[in-house]
């Protein structure tokens, strides 16, 4: 029924079927004035309420008829928005498929990958072993040819060891007490003995490389010890000594050597005039500290206990009986004992307990040291060469006895594959290059060697001079006993006239180097030692420096020797051959100075000579200064030089005007060394000077005397 319907139909009546014709009909009614809520609630309270349901329907009838548009486009947006969600649902479908493909693939792709980096690992390793294959191969095959050597110089060595040892063992048994000449005469002996009996031994064995490594002279020399034979030898002796080593040490240079060696260990020096000689001694006994024991020919038989090693050993500890007290001995200890004087006389039983080694210095040895210390200071890149050549004999093959060892080492501990391991590959390849570079430079080391000796060559004359200047000086004390040089002395001028000398600066030729540093050289040793002789001794000196410049310095076809050795025998009568011949007018003795003159080739015609220019010689005996106007008396057929000719005027007037001798010496100074040393030769002793120029020391002595 209607009544039932009502209300519901009311409440869910659907707006939108309201169709523009109701809503023109219904605009008649709402734009009515009367039509309103309050009228008709007035007339009617039930039709009040619908009048405003009506209204709000119309109301709302003609705004959904105004957004119906939009509702459309809403309703036709919505239907696409379905479609495109329909679509973004299945493009995800899709997204998520293709993700999962994608997945796959990067699965795949990276096993691929993998599987690749796999390969070129492999191959890389295949290759890195086929190329230390090919470098351990090449590097053994070298190092086949290398030990194959080895093995032929070690069978020859094994060959030859007994007479080697035998001559080693014999020089270091007997050859200390000896001077170099000596020790070259024994070593000579006792190869001939070798030789006889069938013994095979090195021909060219050196004893110092036999004994020494190079780089144990190397560190030898750079603590203070001369670069000779002589001094090296004596430094293997000092390493390599059963008995307790004493020196004979006229130079100090052992002693400077043997501090510098021990320096690191705090070598103590003693002597056995000290008051504390024992108290040092039983501290260098405790602690093992190095004793250097001085003055040895004032030997205190206290020390008999020591160089007899007579210890005794008692609850581990081991003894030894210095007097009536037991000390602990360590076996660090050592011991060595210098004396300067090289004729000291020692007891039979102390030469029987210690090892004598003899430093004093011989010309050979003093030449050698003198030639490096000049090559040194003006050819420095010779010296250098000379060292690069030691060390080719000593730390390049000592770098290649490392490294073999090191191969060894690692041959003996490889474990697994040998190619895998890259310590075998990386020493191969070191000791490869190291042999290499030996190798070059034994292939330069003829040509570096021809470049080196000419170069000493050149120095040889003024590093013989050194030596001869040097032995000259030591031989001053038969004039004078207090004419005593040392070496060291002498060392400092050399010293100063190379690296102290004014004269050089400027000058980088060398052969006006040389000369200047040769002229320098007498010049200095000639004024600091007549300084300190009398004044009547100087000509001596000045005549002994002229003799070594002519022979070591000149070095011409002419040595002097005859003529020298008639000026100094003068009229000795084993100068005279065969009968003096009387000559009218001169005395016996005048006689008979000129008969030793027939010693000498260029007099032979001097009797022949003097007869027949009788009166003019004569007449020139009585002059007053006949060294400057002495007649031509010689035989001139070969041709004389300058000094020949002043030399020979000098013998003529020893022989016949005895008096003038000192003059005619000046004369042959003057000739053969120059001006500047005539005037050195008068030069008075200014005292001042020498202090200010610090030519001296607060340790020199001075003697002061008139002028004689």
């Amino acid at each position: 029924c209607m009544k039932d319907t009502f209300i519901p139909s009311i409440v869910n009546f659907d707006t939108e079927s309201i169709t523009d014709e109701l809503r023109h009909k219904m605009d008649k009614y709402i734009k009515n004035p009367d039509y309103n809520f309050e009228k008709i609630n007035r007339a009617s309270q039930a039709c009040g309420p619908l009048v405003k349901w009506a209204s709000a329907q119309i109301r709302y009838s003609n705004m959904l008829n105004q957004v119906d548009p939009m509702r459309q486009e809403l309703q036709r947006h919505q239907a696409q928005a379905k479609v495109n969600k329909d679509k973004v649902d299945e493009m995800a479908i899709n997204i998520v498929a293709l993700e999962k493909s994608i997945t796959g693939y990067k699965e795949e792709y990276a096993a691929l990958i993998s599987e690749a980096q796999i390969i070129k690992a492999d191959a890389a390793a295949c290759e890195s072993k086929v190329v230390r294959s090919v470098a351990l191969l090449t590097s053994l095959s070298s190092e086949k040819i290398r030990w194959e050597l080895s093995s032929e110089s070690f069978k020859y060595q094994m060959q030859t060891i007994i007479g080697d040892v035998l001559l080693s063992s014999a020089f270091m048994a007997y050859a200390g007490y000896f001077e170099q000449n000596m020790r070259e005469n024994l070593f000579k002996i006792w190869t001939d003995h070798l030789q006889q009996w069938g013994i095979d031994f090195k021909s060219d064995l050196s004893l110092v490389e036999y004994l020494s490594t190079a780089d144990e002279r190397i560190q030898w020399q750079s603590n203070a010890l001369p670069a000779d034979d002589l001094c090296t030898e004596n430094a293997i002796m000092l390493k390599r000594y059963n008995r307790y080593p004493l020196v004979i040490d006229p130079s100090g240079q052992a002693t400077s050597f043997i501090q510098n060696e021990y320096r690191g260990r705090k070598i103590v020096k003693t002597s056995f005039l000290d008051d504390s000689f024992r108290k040092n001694l039983e501290s260098a006994l405790r602690f093992g500290s190095p004793l250097l024991v001085q003055d040895v020919e004032s030997y205190d038989p206290i020390l008999n206990p020591v160089l007899n090693k007579e210890v005794k050993r008692t609850g581990g500890r081991v003894l030894i009986t210095i007097g009536d007290t037991d000390i602990d001995l360590s076996p660090s200890f050592v011991i060595f004992m210098s004396t300067r004087d090289p004729t000291a006389d020692f007891p039979a039983d102390l030469c029987s307990r210690v090892t004598f080694i003899n430093f004093t210095v011989t010309r050979a040895s003093l030449q050698s040291q003198c030639l490096n210390t000049v090559l040194k200071a003006e050819r420095p890149d010779v010296d250098e060469k000379r060292s690069d050549l030691l060390k080719l004999q000593g730390e390049f093959k000592l770098k290649l006895r490392h490294l073999e060892k090191a191969l060894l080492k690692a041959l003996n501990e490889c474990q697994g594959n040998i190619l895998d391991d890259d310590k075998i590959i990386a020493t191969l390849e070191t000791l490869k290059k190291e042999a290499a570079d030996v190798q070059r430079k034994v292939e330069e080391t003829d040509e570096v060697m021809a470049e080196v000796e000419t170069v000493s060559e050149q120095y040889l004359p003024l590093s013989q001079g050194c030596s001869s200047i040097y032995f000259a000086l030591e031989s001053l004390h038969q004039i004078h006993f207090l004419y005593q040089y040392s070496l060291q002395f002498f060392l400092e001028i050399f010293h100063a006239v190379l690296y102290e000398n004014k004269d050089l600066k400027g000058v980088t030729d060398c052969s006006k180097r040389l000369a200047i540093v040769t002229q320098q050289l007498f010049l200095v040793t000639f004024a600091r030692v007549s300084r300190t002789m009398l004044h009547k001794d100087r000509i001596s000196f000045a005549m002994a420096l002229s003799r070594i410049h002519m022979k070591q310095v000149l070095q011409g076809d002419v040595t002097y020797d005859t003529e020298f050795h008639a000026f100094l025998k003068g009229s000795q009568k084993s100068m005279i051959r065969g009968k003096v011949d009387a000559i009218k007018g001169f005395s016996t003795e005048q006689c008979e100075r000129l008969a030793t003159l027939k010693t000498i080739p260029a007099f032979t015609g001097l009797n022949q000579w003097i007869k027949a220019y009788h009166d003019e010689f004569k007449c020139w005996t009585n002059e007053l200064e006949p060294e400057k106007c002495v007649p031509e008396c010689w035989d001139e057929s070969k041709p004389l030089n300058e000094i020949s000719r002043c030399f020979l005027r000098l013998l003529m007037v020893q022989a016949t005007r005895p008096d003038r001798v000192l003059a005619a010496s000046n004369e042959l100074i003057r000739t053969v060394m120059g001006e500047r040393f005539i005037r050195l030769m008068d030069q008075p002793v200014d005292l001042a000077n020498i202090v200010a120029k610090n030519q001296t020391s607060d340790t020199d002595p001075y003697v002061l005397r008139d002028r004689v």
